[in-house]
């Protein structure tokens, strides 16, 4: 997917200024003595690490943030106003780059994330 590409393309440069502790996807699961399986809990992993390691788990985080995307107006979303004049990404993606993530935002619009209107 596009936005996984966008994100490994600037993995390098961009992933120590994500700092923040997520938890990362479950990493392997336990079968129990009653034969039930469950995912084992899932280690919490720095952002940043993260978009070096799986891109696209971080892409996954990313589309359930409801306070990055509006899902009733993308062209909206805090996510792509981080990209603008003034925004901590500001300069980082091109005015292609910019429609390419609202597309990809309106898709995660449809997929129902974000309690689109």
């Amino acid at each position: 997917e596009w936005m996984v590409g966008f994100v490994r393309r600037f993995a390098d440069e961009a992933s120590p200024f994500h700092k923040r502790n997520v938890t990362s996807p479950p990493a392997a699961v336990a079968v129990q003595a009653d034969g039930s399986v469950v995912d084992e809990p899932a280690p919490h992993v720095r952002l940043g690490e993260l978009m070096l390691e799986d891109p696209a788990a971080f892409v996954r985080h990313v589309s359930e943030r409801c306070d990055l995307i509006n899902a009733g107006a993308p062209q909206s979303s805090k996510l792509l106003r981080y990209f603008g004049f003034g925004g901590p990404m500001y300069g980082v993606a091109t005015a292609d780059d910019l429609q390419h993530i609202e597309r990809w935002i309106r898709s995660v619009a449809r997929r129902g994330s974000c309690g689109a209107d």
